[in-house]
């Protein structure tokens, strides 16, 4: 068995997520650091001010400023990264546009589920088996607002 040990360097988190592949902290500032797949220390990945909540998969994360806005980083097979196209990003650069006002982002082993502040869930990536919820098995690289069945 491991012994929890504290991470070096960081002060002030206010949230973590963890996944398969990295840990990303997000700092009471704003900030977002990450650390894991054989990288260390944390390094900050996003400057102060950017981020007020932060998400993750399985080799994908997520962050979005206090308006909402969308960024996501990392492996992007089946479009998990709701860009457009399939191809992985190491930095968070990439803005996914189809969504605005994003309350809460996370992801799984290959797609990803965001809530905005209308109350819509948003899905894309990976749909092998069905999980993007829109009755399909097609792979979605952009985000889809799904229908809840029962909503009015």
């Amino acid at each position: 068995m491991k012994t929890p040990t504290k991470v070096k360097g960081l002060t002030g988190i206010i949230d973590v997520a963890g996944a398969t592949g990295s840990i990303i902290a997000l700092n009471k500032d704003g900030s977002v650091s990450e650390w894991g797949g054989g990288e260390a220390p944390p390094q900050e990945i996003l400057k102060a001010g950017s981020s007020s909540i932060i998400g993750q998969g399985n080799f994908h994360s997520f962050a979005a400023n206090k308006e909402g806005k969308l960024w996501s980083w990392g492996l992007n097979r089946n479009g998990q990264l709701g860009i457009g196209e399939n191809v992985d990003k190491i930095m968070p650069v990439n803005e996914v546009k189809q969504i605005t006002g994003v309350v809460s982002v996370s992801g799984g082993d290959g797609h990803s589920v965001a809530l905005d502040k209308e109350g819509n869930v948003w899905t894309w990536g990976s749909n092998e088996y069905g999980q993007l919820g829109d009755g399909t098995n097609i792979d979605k690289n952009i985000p889809e607002k799904l229908t809840i069945i029962g909503k009015k």
